[in-house]
């Protein structure tokens, strides 16, 4: 097991299209284990893949083989431990497979019942919606001469980021998103207006919330520039006929969405957190696994050398591995609930 306090990039080919996406690709993994931040799986062709989780001992990142769940000095939950053989299994998983695994495994229980009625509902929903935009996307682009490869590959993007069926018929490009607006965005912009008055309660606590909440808001910022670009590919549906060289790099934004989202849904629950310091820890944890370079020699990360606070600062009231795990099967379910519902 190594420790890093750096950053891995990544690219990889996007399924079918011939489009030069990175060789290294940082998936995160929507978790539960009681664990301050995140997981993130890093996968490259033809080597283990790894997770990247940060450090439960102090500052930093640890870099552990994938396989060896018993060497990450915590206990994972059955969940977790089921949600990662699965798509370690696979030959080269995409963001697509983490997202079909983590409704599988949800579906399943192991998250609790709630969770597993949510996952549910998120699969039928899920399977609607890829079939009329697939339908949508088709008859959008097949007037304008885009090849049906390519008009796959847009659907499956849209898929992913939860984009309304209704957009793709209006083809209304900038306005595509704003009636409904996908979940996921909706919860990137709820972040942007909650961000100043969150800050503002941490560093009353006096709290130093300066890095962090420059990563995030760049994270944010390309979240929404996500979403422009492909309500701009809706409404000139011709440009995938001469894709720009950034729109096949969207995979890798894709890895890390729903990292971010759990970053923005960590937001909310600032008020009722049991410790302010904690609640900070567990922000600059997140970010930094999400935005973790593959080499250490790439330089410090902005995020690499904050501490996680004295235990002695935690309420003895609260069972500390109890109120992550829940906090974290909620984060869960609302997630699931992104894609369970048609709005």
């Amino acid at each position: 097991m190594e420790t890093y306090v750096a950053d891995p990039r990544n690219t990889r080919r996007a399924g079918g299209v011939s489009s030069p996406l990175p060789a290294v690709l940082s998936l995160f993994l929507p978790t539960t284990s009681p664990l301050t931040g995140g997981m993130v799986l890093r996968v490259r062709p033809r080597q283990p893949a790894e997770l990247l989780v940060p450090n439960p001992f102090g500052a930093g990142i640890l870099v552990a083989d994938a396989c060896k769940l018993d060497d990450l000095g915590f206990v994972p939950t059955a969940f977790d431990r089921v949600l990662i053989r699965q798509i370690i299994a696979l030959r080269e998983p995409a963001p697509a497979d983490v997202r079909k695994s983590f409704f599988s495994v949800a579906s399943t229980g192991f998250a609790g019942r709630e969770t597993q009625v949510m996952a549910r509902l998120a699969i039928e929903t899920t399977e609607v919606r890829k079939a009329t935009l697939r339908r949508d996307i088709r008859a959008l682009t097949k007037e304008v001469g885009v090849s049906l490869e390519w008009a796959e590959w847009l659907a499956s993007r849209l898929l992913f980021l939860g984009v309304h069926s209704e957009s793709c018929r209006r083809g209304d490009g900038g306005a595509a998103f704003t009636s409904p607006v996908p979940a996921r965005l909706r919860i990137v912009k709820e972040a942007l207006e909650l961000l100043p008055q969150r800050r503002h309660a941490l560093e009353r606590a006096g709290l130093n919330t300066d890095r962090v909440v420059k990563v995030a808001t760049e994270a944010f910022g390309r979240i929404e520039a996500l979403y422009a670009m492909c309500a701009g590919l809706l409404a000139q549906p011709k440009s995938l006929l001469r894709i720009p060289a950034e729109t096949r790099t969207i995979d890798q934004e894709l890895a890390t969405l729903d990292g971010w989202i759990r970053f923005a849904l960590l937001l909310r629950e600032i008020p009722a957190a049991p410790a302010a310091g904690f609640m900070l820890a567990e922000f600059f944890s997140l970010a930094h696994v999400l935005t973790h370079h593959e080499k250490a020699a790439a330089g410090p990360s902005v995020l690499g050398n904050a501490m996680k606070p004295s235990q002695a600062h935690w309420p003895a009231e609260v069972d500390q591995a109890l109120y992550f795990a829940e906090r974290n099967e909620r984060l869960s379910r609302t997630l699931l609930l992104c894609d369970a519902r048609e709005d």
